[in-house]
Protein backbone atom coordinates (compact mmCIF):
# COMPACT_ATOMS: atom_id res chain seq x y z
CA UNK A 1 0.00 0.00 0.00
CA UNK A 2 2.85 2.06 0.30
CA UNK A 3 3.40 2.53 -3.45
CA UNK A 4 -0.11 4.35 -3.22
CA UNK A 5 1.19 6.35 -0.57
CA UNK A 6 -1.21 4.39 2.17
CA UNK A 7 -0.14 2.37 5.26
CA UNK A 8 -2.20 0.06 7.60
CA UNK A 9 -2.27 1.20 11.44
CA UNK A 10 -3.75 0.23 14.32
CA UNK A 11 -5.94 2.95 16.07
CA UNK A 12 -3.18 3.85 18.66
CA UNK A 13 -0.61 4.28 15.47
CA UNK A 14 1.23 0.56 15.50
CA UNK A 15 1.59 -2.04 13.37
CA UNK A 16 -0.93 -4.46 13.13
CA UNK A 17 0.16 -8.12 13.63
CA UNK A 18 -0.02 -10.33 10.77
CA UNK A 19 -3.35 -11.94 11.68
CA UNK A 20 -5.06 -8.68 11.41
CA UNK A 21 -3.45 -8.30 7.97
CA UNK A 22 -5.22 -12.29 7.30
CA UNK A 23 -8.83 -10.76 8.40
CA UNK A 24 -8.58 -7.64 6.40
CA UNK A 25 -7.33 -10.23 3.17
CA UNK A 26 -10.07 -12.83 3.84
CA UNK A 27 -12.67 -10.04 4.72
CA UNK A 28 -12.38 -8.50 1.28
CA UNK A 29 -14.48 -11.17 0.21
CA UNK A 30 -17.18 -9.87 2.43
CA UNK A 31 -16.42 -6.13 0.91
CA UNK A 32 -16.76 -7.20 -2.35
CA UNK A 33 -20.51 -8.59 -2.17
CA UNK A 34 -22.91 -6.94 -4.37
CA UNK A 35 -20.16 -5.39 -6.66
CA UNK A 36 -18.48 -3.49 -3.31
CA UNK A 37 -22.19 -2.14 -2.42
CA UNK A 38 -21.27 -3.72 1.35
CA UNK A 39 -17.96 -1.98 1.65
CA UNK A 40 -19.35 1.40 0.39
CA UNK A 41 -22.31 1.23 2.93
CA UNK A 42 -20.19 0.16 5.50
CA UNK A 43 -17.69 2.83 5.06
CA UNK A 44 -20.70 5.24 4.48
CA UNK A 45 -22.18 4.24 7.90
CA UNK A 46 -19.03 4.25 10.19
CA UNK A 47 -17.10 7.28 11.71
CA UNK A 48 -13.87 6.57 10.63
CA UNK A 49 -14.80 5.64 7.18
CA UNK A 50 -13.88 2.02 7.61
CA UNK A 51 -14.92 -1.20 5.54
CA UNK A 52 -15.46 -4.07 8.08
CA UNK A 53 -12.28 -5.51 6.73
CA UNK A 54 -11.11 -2.33 9.00
CA UNK A 55 -13.93 -2.66 11.22
CA UNK A 56 -13.03 -6.38 12.57
CA UNK A 57 -9.11 -6.70 13.37
CA UNK A 58 -9.70 -3.02 14.01
CA UNK A 59 -7.44 -1.47 11.66
CA UNK A 60 -7.08 2.07 9.48
CA UNK A 61 -5.71 2.93 6.44
CA UNK A 62 -3.97 6.24 6.94
CA UNK A 63 -1.83 8.46 4.31
CA UNK A 64 1.87 7.23 5.15
CA UNK A 65 2.84 10.44 6.34
CA UNK A 66 -0.28 10.76 8.77
CA UNK A 67 0.44 10.63 12.69
CA UNK A 68 -2.87 8.70 14.41
CA UNK A 69 -2.00 9.31 17.15
CA UNK A 70 -2.10 12.79 16.64
CA UNK A 71 -5.62 12.80 15.09
CA UNK A 72 -7.23 10.40 16.99
CA UNK A 73 -6.22 12.77 20.17
CA UNK A 74 -7.33 15.71 18.27
CA UNK A 75 -10.47 13.92 17.18
CA UNK A 76 -11.19 13.63 20.98
CA UNK A 77 -10.72 17.06 22.02
CA UNK A 78 -12.64 18.29 19.36
CA UNK A 79 -15.06 15.92 19.81
CA UNK A 80 -14.94 17.03 23.43
CA UNK A 81 -15.07 20.80 22.58
CA UNK A 82 -17.22 21.48 19.77
CA UNK A 83 -19.42 17.93 19.22
CA UNK A 84 -17.48 18.08 15.58
CA UNK A 85 -16.07 14.26 16.37
CA UNK A 86 -13.54 11.95 14.62
CA UNK A 87 -15.04 12.74 11.14
CA UNK A 88 -13.67 16.08 10.87
CA UNK A 89 -10.34 15.33 12.58
CA UNK A 90 -10.11 12.08 10.41
CA UNK A 91 -10.30 14.42 7.06
CA UNK A 92 -8.43 17.57 8.04
CA UNK A 93 -5.18 15.04 9.32
CA UNK A 94 -5.63 12.85 6.59
CA UNK A 95 -7.25 9.88 7.81
CA UNK A 96 -8.42 7.68 5.87
CA UNK A 97 -9.48 4.62 7.10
Amino acid sequence: MLVMGLRIETPRGGRPKGRAFLIRWVLLTVDGLLLGLVAVMSIVATERRRRIGDLVPRTLVVRADTDVRWASANARHLDARGGLGDMLACREFGVLG
